[in-house]
């Protein structure tokens, strides 16, 4: 059958909604996009520290939304007194300008023939007798579409609609400052600041943006306003270089830790991106599995298209594809996330004062990479000097 005789619609405009309405342009067929903003990139809801390894895996080029580049990280322990510096020659990550990023990926979409349309809040999605779907937008409007495209990213109320069911851990609650007037900060370098001192079930992190501008921010499960003023003012590797600092900006949103903890298709619906739950566990960070995953199912939606059937045994190939492909690096990311929520600061102090030895930053510089991390993962954990550090800490 034609593409032209179904009618898909993909709900959120934002950098996955829209690379996989490119994906399925590049496969001849055409979607609709609903945007809940009138502008395209606000709010902005992350830290923007994307891999470079991982945009070139997606034909991505060095392009005007690069505002710095980033050889590594600085890990602090709970304390400040230990920092795990991972490092390589070679720049690792692009820190971007969100807005413009999205933006790039909008201007393309559309000169290339995607509706977007902004401004244009959906509302509910309702299952017609027809077993089409009916989308309520904005004041009264209703459409109809054979399949929804759920990119809505990590707020999860469309998924309602769908009656998808979420776990309640699945989410943390974030904030980002951007300042400007910090002292030493070092450009090549992002930093994360451990603890459940500063961030409750996560970390606290330092973007650079230049020599004096930074965006800090951090996600927990309890008061993230008040734990990142408190990071600011109390924390012994932050609070002297932010005294002159003033804030340009703020931004709070919800970051995915769970990995895809729930079903991301069914009859004549799918899930992409941050929606899907494909974002890392260890690091919050959505854009390349996001778009590594909207690949897939536009691949999967290609082959849908040819019977005409939508229903939830068809789309069923796209979780199986993502598994194979990606379930592996999700599970080793868990695990990893599941050993570290379980230490306290004390136990975290320990175990980052480990991991600072040579032989364990040999590991992570060779075989660390900051999206497929099953690699490293596996190696550290399965080495008995890290099971020993471990067991010290635990016994701390």
């Amino acid at each position: 059958m034609s593409s032209e005789d179904f009618k898909i619609a993909v709900i959120g405009a934002g950098p996955v909604g829209l690379f996989f309405a490119l994906e399925l342009l590049k496969r001849g067929i055409i979607v609709d996009v609903f945007e809940e903003h009138s502008r395209i990139g606000v709010p902005k809801h992350c830290a923007g520290v994307v891999s470079i390894g991982g945009l070139n895996k997606l034909c991505f080029s060095d392009g005007k939304y690069v505002l710095n580049k980033v050889r590594g990280a600085l890990i602090h322990s709970p304390s400040g007194k230990y920092s795990l510096k991972v490092a390589r020659r070679d720049f690792q990550a692009y820190i971007l300008d969100r807005e413009a990023f999205d933006q790039n990926l909008y201007y393309e979409a559309t000169s290339r023939g995607v509706r977007v349309f902004l401004n244009s809040f959906v509302k509910d999605v309702t299952k017609t007798n027809r077993k089409t779907w009916r989308i309520a937008v904005g004041k009264g409007s209703t459409r109809e579409y054979d399949l929804i495209v759920d990119a809505e990213g990590a707020s999860l109320r469309i998924a309602r609609s769908l009656g998808v069911r979420v776990p309640k851990d699945a989410r943390l609650p974030a904030i980002q400052f951007e300042l400007k007037g910090i002292q030493d900060i070092d450009e090549d370098f992002v930093e994360v600041f451990l603890g459940n001192r500063w961030a409750h079930g996560f970390f606290a992190w330092l973007v650079p943006l230049c020599s004096t501008e930074a965006r800090v921010g951090l996600a927990s499960y309890t008061r993230p306003r008040i734990m990142l003023d408190y990071l600011l003012h109390k924390h012994p590797l932050m609070r002297n270089r932010v005294k002159r600092a003033k804030i340009k900006e703020v931004n709070a949103g919800l970051v995915i830790v769970s990995g895809p903890a729930w079903r991301f298709f069914g009859d004549g619906y799918i899930m992409v991106g941050d929606a899907a739950g494909h974002v890392k566990p260890t690091t919050g960070g959505g854009i390349v599995f996001g778009m590594l995953g909207a690949k897939v199912a536009a691949e999967v939606i290609q082959e849908a298209l040819k019977s005409g059937d939508f229903s939830r045994a068809v789309l069923k190939k796209y979780s199986e594809l993502w598994e194979r492909n990606y379930g592996g690096e999700f599970k080793a990311m868990k695990m990893a996330r599941r050993i570290f929520t379980r230490l306290d600061d004390s136990k975290l102090e320990s175990l980052i004062k480990a991991l600072s030895r040579e032989d364990f930053l040999e590991v992570i510089e060779k075989f660390g990479d900051m999206d497929f991390q099953r690699s490293v993962i596996s190696r550290i954990l399965l080495s008995p000097r890290f099971l020993f550090s471990l067991l010290k800490a635990f016994l701390a």
